[in-house]
């Protein structure tokens, strides 16, 4: 295995010791486990049979890239917590412990991680201690003290963070109604050109050849630093109320702010008694919009979380902002639905959504790469998507579209044809193998949706008619109709079991 690959593996959590009996600097593998052991350890795993485990040298051995993926992924912590999570017993010796159903899970589970492929949930098996009492019932929460200051602050960000994103940032954004909209801007590009020809005609006038590339570079500069500006100036923080809900949620464990940039909001547990653990016939994996504090969509997402929907918020910080084709929003995902898993929380069937200009995007670029463990789509505050995203024109996924009537940012920053090239990528109304809907919510603006604003980026938002109570209870009301109704899933399931 070559050294940067061997660096970040023996990095991860926990894989400085060995697995099984804690030997430090361990230098054998499970490719098929994602862990490291020692020597003697390794003597062990290879006598499970190359069925069950595959043993490898980091030092020694060739490695290929699938199986640096699957190490990537694991670790010995993370293998260590799914075991201890469903009550494998840490005295096992190495054959009783990755010879048990929760060891082949993981493996499928991490197999998928390391692909990118979608995991489906598997039935969880029924498990008791030995006095017959379910596991579940025994485990009680204790709250971080330090989770409260990280749940009731709002995060901030310095212009050295914010320079890689931001150049993300200014390519996104339409760059000439950026000049034209800011004429502090429009004002310092003018005064750059008037200096650059000015030094060109009274101090270089036999040499033209630098004048082009000059302004071009300095014109650059002062655009990429407008977009820092920018994405620092017009951040979203969540009202008061927002995070108090969440920290409410969360000490009547309803809620999770885990610390690997997301929040989870609990199902009902009287909707949603499952002997195994928690159990969600829907899971929605939700990316908030652009800039917005992802704390902001606690009362959305509690309301949901209250219908009986586990909900997942996740977290875009620091920068606030992701693009469609950011890979690390899929890998994210996919760990995400692990993590709930190895929690013991059984969803029948995950959903993504997308606020706005970035959640909305970012969410339809992965449903088009997460089928079919993706059979719906719920997207508000849109009504444009960025040019080469993939379609799903032809997929077999339900889709809903949101928006509110006073959406200033929506309704005035759309043109007409970008308006038909969104809907030219979805599904079509009917007729399709999916289908989809659009929802004007009357008196519904953009923020709305969440408890911030109003934004003034990149427009004013527009006056709600509506309480923002009724917009998010409107929401809510539209999206659970949505899901029960809708074909897609159902089809689809249907179609593999009458194939099989």
């Amino acid at each position: 295995m070559e050294r940067e690959y061997r660096d970040a593996i023996q990095s991860l959590p926990g894989n400085d010791k060995c697995i099984d009996c804690g030997t430090p600097n361990p230098q054998w593998a499970s490719v098929k486990f994602g862990i490291l052991f020692c020597l003697d350890c390794s003597g062990k795993h290879r006598g499970l049979g190359v069925q069950t485990d595959f043993v490898r040298s980091v030092t020694l051995d060739t490695w290929t890239a699938d199986q640096i993926a699957i190490m990537k992924a694991g670790g010995n912590t993370k293998c260590r917590d799914f075991l201890r999570k469903r009550n494998v017993p840490e005295d096992f010796n190495v054959k009783q412990t990755y010879t048990t159903e929760a060891a082949t899970e993981y493996k499928s589970i991490l197999a998928a991680v390391a692909k990118g492929e979608p995991i489906l949930t598997p039935t969880m098996t029924e498990q008791s201690n030995s006095d017959g009492t379910n596991p579940s019932s025994q485990t009680t929460t204790t709250v971080d003290p330090s989770m409260k200051d990280l749940v009731l602050s709002d995060p901030t960000i310095t212009y050295p963070e914010v320079l890689v994103p931001s150049l993300s940032f200014l390519l996104s954004s339409p760059i000439g109604s950026n000049i034209v909209n800011n004429p502090m801007l429009l004002a310092a590009i003018i005064g750059v050109v008037a200096i650059v020809v000015g030094i060109q005609v009274t101090i270089l006038p036999n040499n033209l050849l630098w004048i082009l590339p000059v302004m071009v570079v300095l014109i650059v500069l002062l655009l990429w630093a407008d977009a820092a500006r920018r994405m620092i100036e017009h951040r979203e923080p969540a009202f008061k109320s927002a995070h108090n809900l969440l920290w409410k949620r969360i000490q009547e464990e309803r809620a999770k702010r885990t610390r690997n940039g997301y929040d989870v909001y609990l199902p009902t547990k009287n909707v949603n008694d499952n002997k195994s653990g928690i159990k969600a016939k829907y899971g929605i994996i939700f990316f908030p919009g652009a800039l917005v504090n992802h704390t902001a969509y606690a009362p959305l997402a509690s309301k949901l979380s209250d219908e009986g929907v586990l909900v997942v918020v996740m977290s875009l910080e620091p920068s606030r902002f992701a693009t469609f084709d950011d890979d690390t929003c899929k890998k994210r995902a996919l760990i995400v639905m692990y993590e709930i898993l190895a929690e013991r929380i059984e969803v029948e069937e995950w959903i993504l959504a997308g606020h706005s200009m970035v959640g909305g995007p970012v969410a339809l670029k992965l449903a088009t790469e997460m089928k079919p463990g993706i059979s719906k789509l719920v997207l508000f505050g849109i009504k444009s998507a960025p040019k080469g995203i993939p379609t799903l024109r032809d997929a077999s996924i339900d889709v809903l579209v949101l928006n509110g009537s006073k959406d200033a940012i929506v309704n005035q920053c759309t043109s007409e044809t970008e308006w038909e090239h969104f809907q030219s990528v979805l599904p079509p109304t009917s007729g399709g193998k999916g289908k989809t809907e659009y929802v004007v919510m009357e008196g519904a603006n953009h923020s709305g949706f969440g408890h911030y604003g109003p934004p003034k980026y990149p427009k004013l938002d527009g006056e709600r008619t509506i309480t923002m109570e009724e917009q998010q209870n409107m929401f809510v009301e539209k999206t659970m109709t949505f899901l029960s109704n809708s074909t897609a899933g159902k089809t689809a399931d249907a179609g593999s079991k009458k194939k099989d």
